[in-house]
């Protein structure tokens, strides 16, 4: 749970402390993911980009997100804004 919210400020300690606090907020992305994909039982992934990495963090699988992102597309787009 969340105990106070604080505001968004760039890290000035260094490189590494950015670092390290970008893979805490990646991996609490990822649990919140798969959370949600267990509580709700649907199919949700995620993927991110980093400039350190050459190739994309994926969750859930690569192949499981090419899929969803195929299924995605293929509803039309009226569709895809409604609630």
């Amino acid at each position: 749970m969340i105990v106070g919210w604080q505001p968004l400020s760039l890290i000035k300690r260094g490189f590494s402390v950015r670092r390290s606090s970008l893979r805490k907020r990646r991996q609490g992305r990822v649990k919140k993911v798969t959370e949600l994909s267990t509580l709700c039982d649907i199919e949700c992934g995620i993927v991110i980009y980093t400039k350190n990495e050459e190739e994309p963090i994926v969750w859930s699988s690569r192949e499981e997100m090419e899929q969803l992102l195929r299924k995605f597309n293929k509803i039309p787009e009226v569709e895809r804004m409604k609630k």
